[in-house]
């Protein structure tokens, strides 16, 4: 069969083998290519149809690029198993009822149907509508459910970290292999044009015709501006040492420049560029390039949807880039709600040098006098009448 080859240079698909109901990772590949025949018959080999910019987590926040839509459908326990075709006539009669575009594959998967749609040039900051997307093939092909007795469509997977048995490999459940029944090579799908052909729209706002791309609030501007300087901040406070980051750090860098700047895709490249001399190792510049392509086409197709952009939280910053709190505290706007919470109590309070308030720094100098008192022999009773305080207020000094 030879290799399975997906459309993207960037990000790593996993390979594993469950052994004993445990995964054990495999592999990784980027770019991505996979050599189907070094796995051929061999038992309960599993892949990530979406790629991830780390060949060791596969986490959703680690998620890089996004390149099928999947529905998984499984034969109910105890019932017959599943006939394979019967599955795949009940799919192209939603295709032709025009519920559903045309699938790019089907694939068996020993015990059942893989139904997948390649989609180009779908980067993880539209994970949302492909989220959205999935859903929706979801629940239309659930539906034949009811036409096919003896078959379950898997919600689970539907998630878009989530493994699939690998085309050549054995399932051990029944000793079935997994294997490629129909493809066709050239049903590679645009998310947009799916969006519109499927999803229903939001009400639209009126389009920004300024130099911000499609933003429509000072605030946000102000958002944006701000996190580009958080980007820079973190470079610097990590002296450049960004290795295991960096694709990250440009994807977000040069998302953000883009929202609030209407340039060309040749000056979003060398604007982060720019950013990228800061590393101490740069990223691969026509990785850099990549990147930058997909950012510029993903905001020009926001701005002619007339469509919010991608928001990306700052939980989901600091998880994807490790932003410790120590950093966070040099920062202007990536920052936790602990962050937050410890910034506003601080200007509720002013505190000093050593982060007392001024009654803390008080009780401090008096308790430094009252040791100092006692260390000369006198009493509590003394002491007490030597500083003006009451002998309880000397008492509770002393416990703290």
């Amino acid at each position: 069969m030879g290799i399975l080859k997906l459309e993207y240079d960037l990000g790593y698909t996993h390979i594993v083998q469950a052994i004993n109901k445990n995964m054990k990772r495999i592999g990784a590949y980027s770019p991505i290519e996979i050599d189907i025949d070094e796995y051929k018959d061999k038992r309960d080999i599993y892949y990530t149809p979406n790629t991830f910019n780390s060949p060791i987590k596969r986490q959703r926040n680690y998620l890089w690029q996004l390149h099928r839509f999947y529905i998984d459908i499984d034969h109910k326990k105890g019932t017959r198993e599943i006939e394979s075709f019967e599955v795949v006539g009940a799919i192209e009669q939603l295709v032709e009822n025009k519920k559903i575009p045309e699938p790019t594959e089907y694939i068996n998967s020993g015990r059942g149907v893989h139904v997948y749609w390649d989609i180009a040039n779908c980067h993880i900051m539209l994970l949302d509508l492909w989220e959205k997307i999935e859903n929706y093939l979801f629940n239309q092909v659930k539906g034949i459910e009811k036409d096919i007795e003896n078959i379950e469509v898997d919600k689970r997977a539907t998630d878009p970290t989530r493994l699939l048995r690998l085309p050549g490999t054995i399932n051990s459940k029944n000793n079935s292999k997994c294997y490629s029944m129909l493809k066709r090579e050239d049903n590679i799908y645009n998310i947009f044009d799916l969006k519109k052909a499927y999803i229903k729209p939001n009400k639209a706002y009126k389009k920004n015709k300024s130099n911000i791309a499609y933003l429509p609030t000072k605030n946000l501007y102000t958002l944006n501006k701000s996190r580009l300087e958080d980007f820079k901040a973190i470079v610097s406070l990590r002296n450049g040492e960004v290795k295991g980051y960096r694709n990250t750090l440009i994807m977000l860098y040069s998302y953000h420049y883009r929202l609030i700047n209407e340039i060309t895709v040749e000056e979003l490249i060398n604007i982060t560029k720019e950013f990228n001399k800061s590393f101490r190792e740069p990223y691969k510049i026509r990785e850099l390039i990549s990147v930058c392509r997909s950012v510029n086409r993903t905001v020009k197709h926001f701005q002619e949807d007339e469509s919010k952009g991608y928001k990306f939280t700052n939980k989901y910053i600091i998880e994807s880039l490790d932003i410790s709190e120590q950093e966070q505290r040099k920062l202007l706007t990536i920052i936790s709600t602990d962050e937050k919470y410890r910034r506003k109590n601080e200007k509720r309070t002013p505190r000093n040098e050593e982060g007392l308030t001024p009654k803390q720094a008080e009780l401090k100098e008096l308790k430094v006098k009252v040791l100092e008192l006692k260390g000369q022999g006198l009493s509590l009773r003394n002491i007490a009448k030597e500083l003006n305080l009451t002998l309880g207020k000397v008492q509770r000094i002393l416990k703290k």
